[in-house]
């Protein structure tokens, strides 16, 4: 069975304690060396996690340590460029926290089985070298925020440009909307419902596009501009589904009405027609 487990790592001074959870699954074949401290379960985590935070930090590293301006690049490489930087510096920012109790775990647990005579080769050096290059980013991430942030205000201009006439292009989608033939009786049930059906189809695809513009204005600082936007899609979604519901009520109405047409004077019984019209009503 699968079993949460809490492990948690006292100091013997002063010093911070130190809490990690990890999660253990029990299977019946497993040797019972898998129960040691130093035993395959461990081990095999140990090297998982430092191997990945290997990955995070020289990814990390790729993209800030990197010269941030040339005069060859045009305006829209330059702000892709910030972007990238941008990112990663949120990135540090939001996992500093569980990437260093990481970094420090990882430590505490080599250290261990180095004491119990468990051998890891390489594990040692790659740990040491994640850790010099999360130091690295960690004193050198304020210097680099400072570095861009000038450059960032420079672009600030065109980006809000780009968000002014993306609204317009919501505008213009939400218009275009109005003219849409499931507004109209004449086209019918299944009819409009294939066009609502291919109207949720783009609206999905509009959807995506918003949320790139968002990424985009929250790493520029301009989230206040794109609320009208944000504002206008969320009212294309509810008019796309309030069409959807009142076209599939309409079917709903009309088969009841038809099956009312259809029954014979010998077949009427009016406790069920009742019942039926209270249950019609309760589903408008």
């Amino acid at each position: 069975g699968n079993h949460p487990t809490t492990v948690s790592w006292t100091a013997t001074d002063d010093s911070q304690i130190v809490g990690v959870s990890i999660y253990v699954s029990t299977n019946s074949g497993t040797t019972y060396t898998n129960n040691h401290m130093s035993g395959d379960l461990v081990v095999n985590s140990v090297k998982d996690k430092i191997t990945e935070l290997s990955v995070f930090t020289e990814e990390m590293s790729k993209v800030l340590f990197v010269r941030v301006k040339d005069d060859s690049w045009s305006s829209e490489e330059q702000i892709q460029m910030l972007m990238k930087i941008k990112e990663a510096l949120l990135n540090v920012e939001a996992k500093q926290e569980e990437t260093s109790l990481h970094m420090d775990t990882s430590e505490c647990i080599l250290n261990y089985l180095a004491e119990e005579n468990v051998v890891i080769h390489g594990l040692d050096e790659t740990l040491a070298a994640s850790k010099l290059s999360w130091e690295k980013i960690l004193r050198e991430a304020p210097q680099i925020q400072n570095k861009i942030a000038p450059m960032m205000r420079a672009h600030t201009a065109k980006i809000k440009s780009d968000i002014n006439h993306y609204e317009q292009h919501i505008h213009a989608y939400k218009a275009a909307l109005s003219s849409a033939e499931f507004y109209l009786y004449v086209t019918g049930t299944d009819k409009s419902l294939e066009l609502i059906q291919a109207a949720e189809e783009l609206h999905e695809q509009q959807k995506q596009k918003l949320a790139k513009m968002q990424h985009v204005a929250m790493i520029f600082e301009c989230t206040k501009e794109m609320e009208v936007s944000v504002k206008t899609m969320g009212e294309v979604g509810d008019l796309l589904r309030d069409f959807k519901i009142l076209w599939t009520t309409n079917s709903t109405v009309m088969d009841v009405v038809e099956t009312a047409n259809e029954m014979k004077w010998t077949e009427f019984d009016t406790e069920e027609l009742e019942d039926s019209a209270k249950g019609l009503v309760a589903t408008l």
